[in-house]
């Protein structure tokens, strides 16, 4: 995650998750942990909020029976 305050700091954090996933919410659920232990205030000025993921791998897609 890349936080860009309204000064230009830039601020970064990333977590690996334990097992490969294309589950949102998951993704977005550790985005927001990354936030709150990012330290900053909850009326910081925010310019820029970024989410990245890497290792992506196809998905497995379900045998046809």
């Amino acid at each position: 995650m890349k936080l860009r305050l309204a000064d230009f700091t830039t601020i970064t954090r990333s977590r690996t998750l334990p097992e490969p996933t294309d589950v949102t919410n998951l993704i977005y659920a550790t985005a927001c942990l990354l936030h709150e232990g990012s330290g900053l205030s909850p009326r910081a000025r925010l310019r820029l909020v970024g989410v990245r993921v890497t290792g992506l791998v196809p998905a497995r897609r379900p045998r046809p029976s």
